[in-house]
């Protein structure tokens, strides 16, 4: 049982030694997104303007510093960001109320800065151009974009994009996916890096970070639940061992006393034997020789009672010469 045991514990160990290995590495990896996920959000935080002063102020005095960005509420579909950062420019920043007509009241008191405000709900225009793809059926958001890309259309390259240009209405235009803008007689291309740069990409980027850093903290739960699992496991049966070694250990003593015991039983049953063995040599010696004794009793014997029978005969036989003298004493008497 205790073999058992020890290959329980050795096996605890190795789970444990695996369950910390994956939460040092989850951990690093944790400590990394959040490391890239703060600064994505310092970085998103100034381009949006969300920091301390200028915007972020005055939207905290007018009790709108949780109203949502518009960046942070569109999910743009991977490999447009450029193209819709492109048309949208400064409205990527933009800041969406219930109803523009109750915060126009409060531009008084905006000092400097650019504002720019989207109503939420607005109605969508269904007029398009059936040969070419919007840019908006790129973009999904809890409000109506088309002001902003109201007949802007998508091409997948600037070849593309220079065949689309003719067809173009008078206030149509075109954008590539890397953000080249050009209407029928416009166009405008957007290189610079700088802080709004990659505002969506980021956005986005963000929203997998939170995602990941999430994930990535309920598997560190879900390790570190294993790990403790494996750990109160390695105490048990590690408890268990201990107690188990010292009834073995008691057992071994007990096993110890019983040899010494048998040892020292079987030295004196050697003895015994060894005795009962001169014994029985000594009993047949003695047989031997009582038989020896009866064969020489019965010599003895037959002598005697031929010593007996000679000696009645003798006596016999002195009896008769006896009376034989008397007889001649008795006969010479007379003479």
């Amino acid at each position: 049982q205790i073999t058992a045991v020890r290959e329980q514990i050795a096996e605890d160990r190795d789970h444990s030694t695996a369950a910390d290995d994956k939460i040092h590495q989850v951990r690093t990896q944790l400590q990394n997104k959040r490391g890239r996920l703060a600064s994505l959000e310092a970085l998103q935080q100034a381009a949006l303007g969300e920091g301390k002063g200028g915007i972020g102020e005055w939207l905290e005095r007018q009790g709108l510093s949780s109203a949502p960005r518009l960046a942070k509420e569109l999910k743009v579909e991977t490999g447009w960001e450029r193209a819709v950062e492109t048309v949208l420019g400064p409205n990527i920043e933009a800041v969406c109320v219930k109803d523009i007509d109750a915060v126009t009241g409060l531009l008084g008191e905006f000092g400097s800065g650019s504002l720019t405000l989207i109503e939420l709900g607005g109605n969508a225009s269904d007029a398009t151009l059936k040969s070419a793809t919007r840019l908006l059926d790129k973009v999904h958001a809890p409000w109506s974009l088309t002001g902003p890309l109201q007949d802007v259309y998508i091409a997948d390259d600037l070849a593309s994009a220079l065949r689309l240009r003719p067809q173009l209405p008078e206030q149509g235009s075109v954008v590539t996916r890397d953000g080249i803008w050009m209407g029928r007689h416009w166009l405008r291309v957007v290189k610079e890096v700088d802080a709004q740069a990659g505002i969506l990409e980021r956005e986005r980027e963000l929203r997998e970070l939170n995602e990941t850093v999430a994930q990535l903290e309920r598997s560190g739960s879900t390790l570190e639940a294993e790990q403790e699992r494996a750990r109160q496991s390695l105490r048990e049966g590690e408890q268990k061992r201990d107690e188990l070694q010292g009834q073995l250990n008691r057992l071994n003593s007990v096993k110890a006393d019983l040899q010494a015991q048998l040892a020292s039983k079987r030295g004196r049953l050697e003895q015994a034997k060894n005795r009962s063995e001169r014994l029985a040599s000594e009993l047949g010696e003695s047989r031997q020789q009582i038989q020896r004794d009866e064969e020489s009793v019965r010599d003895a014997r037959g002598r005697l009672d031929g010593a007996v029978e000679r000696m009645e005969t003798c006596q016999l036989q002195r009896e008769q010469l006896q009376t034989e003298r008397r007889e001649l004493e008795e006969v010479l008497e007379q003479r």
